[in-house]
């Protein structure tokens, strides 16, 4: 079982190393492509390159890397606190099917409370900014201290070459195929372990967080999600209207909680 990374609070050399051995093999973010110069040396990158594997049948993009490339929370990155997301919400407004490369911008923060955050983002083409992809918005909490002056660490990237024989993302993360065909995420190993997962004192469930279950182009709904030592924070209950013509919206909690199907 992981140890929870806020027992080393006290050991400041302990802490730091155990969070550059967690960030540095996070595969959520390294096998996306994703930098965050919050936590990473090396110049601000907020693009991301797309891939075969990001796309479904039709060829238009996943849920899956556009909550990956923008996570939303807004609580503080993993240097300055023990951040957990909450809630996450998505809208595709264009499948995106002739773009190389996305970018996340405008990013900003709606609201700081004591633990609670709340922030939003807008995602569009790289090449063409003025071409919106999706926008996205999240709760998280602040769930732990860290010790003071930790530093940024150098990124762990993962050079994965786009071609027709990579697996479906769902695969790469753990997860199977199910008879009624919904994918479901396994229990993770250290290595691989999600944020989440990081910082929680319990071990990774066997259910997937709901931000995975869209891996198979579908639509969820997440239920509530309560961490060690954080308040009870209720998920959105219904997946929101489309905001535009075409467009598809998810919401769930990230964290390890119950999905449920609520469209095919």
């Amino acid at each position: 079982m992981l140890r929870d990374i806020r027992e080393l609070r006290n050991d400041p050399e302990a802490y730091a190393a155990e969070l550059e051995r967690r960030w540095g093999g996070l595969l959520s973010y390294r096998y996306i492509g994703r930098k965050y110069s919050s936590m990473d040396t090396g110049p601000e990158d907020n693009t991301v390159t797309l891939r075969r594997d990001m796309r479904n049948a039709t060829g238009g993009l996943l849920v899956a890397p556009l909550s990956i490339s923008s996570p939303e929370g807004s609580v503080g990155s993993d240097r300055e606190t023990v951040p957990n997301p909450v809630i996450h919400s998505c809208q595709i407004l264009d499948p995106a099917h002739d773009v190389a490369r996305i970018e996340v911008v405008a990013s900003e923060s709606l609201h700081l409370g004591g633990r609670m955050g709340y922030s939003r983002s807008k995602i569009v083409d790289a090449d063409n900014p003025d071409r919106v992809i999706a926008l996205t918005e999240g709760q998280g909490v602040k769930i732990g201290t860290v010790p003071d002056g930790l530093e940024k660490m150098p990124p762990n990237p993962l050079e994965i070459v786009d071609s027709p024989d990579l697996p479906p993302l769902w695969q790469v993360f753990g997860a199977f195929r199910r008879d009624d065909g919904s994918t479901w995420r396994r229990p993770m190993p250290p290595s691989t372990s999600d944020r989440s997962t990081c910082c929680s004192r319990r071990p990774p469930s066997a259910t997937p967080p709901s931000w995975w279950a869209p891996i198979g182009s579908r639509w969820w709904r997440g239920t509530s999600c309560s961490s060690p030592g954080a308040r009870s924070a209720r998920s959105a209950s219904t997946v929101r209207p489309p905001a535009a013509p075409g467009a598809r919206s998810v919401s769930g909690s990230p964290c390890r909680t119950k999905a449920t199907r609520t469209a095919r």
